[in-house]
């Protein structure tokens, strides 16, 4: 009885996280766009958590050019709502790789 109340705790926890947990799963995010150093420059935080989202380098297949590294002039950080699809599962303390696929409710912050 305990195995069945546990698998069930389990299986609710990963639905209640605000960002995809299983690979090839999207959903909106809300979070905050940022150009970062290092590898993996392109990050979303997701707000009210501390997960990061992380798209790759090399892809270049955004819904807005405003997030393409190919971008000409200053690139500038963006709150709104992302709707991304994992590349991998969620591991906590991990940032993730997921692909963007559209935005919107874009504001710049600065």
């Amino acid at each position: 009885m305990s195995l069945i109340v546990a698998l069930l705790v389990a299986g609710a926890s990963s639905h209640a996280q605000p960002f995809p947990t299983r690979v090839g799963e999207c959903r909106w995010v809300h979070g905050q766009f940022a150009f970062w150093n290092g590898s993996g420059i392109r990050r979303i935080w997701v707000i009210g958590t501390k997960h990061l989202l992380n798209l790759r380098d090399w892809d270049e297949d955004v819904p807005d050019p405003r997030f393409s590294l190919k971008a000409p002039g200053p690139r500038g950080d963006y709150v709104g709502d992302f709707r991304v699809c994992a590349r991998e599962k969620f591991i906590p303390g991990h940032m993730q790789h997921v692909r963007l696929k559209a935005v919107r409710h874009l504001i710049t912050h600065e």
